[in-house]
């Protein structure tokens, strides 16, 4: 079973990865370069924190 923090980590770490994929969206419709590749930047992070998270919580419970 998983923890009640690890539980807000996963909630937590879930909504900016759909947060950040909403922006990306919004910002590829800009056509600007500069901009998306920032924006993609940051979705990538976000789920490279939503996998540790998972990880975390998988590992420990």
């Amino acid at each position: 079973m998983i923890s009640e923090r690890h539980f807000k980590n996963l909630e937590n770490a879930n909504r900016e990865v759909a947060m950040r994929f909403e922006k990306l969206r919004k910002v590829r419709a800009s056509r600007d370069t500069q901009r998306i590749g920032h924006a993609a930047m940051e979705y990538f992070q976000a789920v490279q924190r939503l996998n540790a998270a998972i990880e975390a919580a998988l590992s420990k419970g």
